[in-house]
């Protein structure tokens, strides 16, 4: 199996082998995934629809989190 990856309601979800990621190494992938969306368009549409302060917020809750 290489991995399963889908999207609903709660967030995008991958399953696949491998290390579990230590806490320092979510962090490490939070913070580089909440990169990648401030450069995407979806950051944009957050800003133009919602302004800065709450789609920082909003941000936030782009986290990586390993069940």
């Amino acid at each position: 199996m290489e991995g399963v990856t889908w999207i609903d309601e709660e967030g995008m979800h991958l399953i696949g082998k491998g290390i579990r990621p230590s806490i320092e190494e979510q962090k490490r992938m939070t913070k580089e995934y909440q990169q990648k969306i401030r450069k995407s368009p979806l950051w944009k549409k957050m800003v133009t629809e919602y302004g800065r302060e709450k789609a920082d917020k909003m941000l936030e809750e782009f986290q990586v989190e390993v069940r």
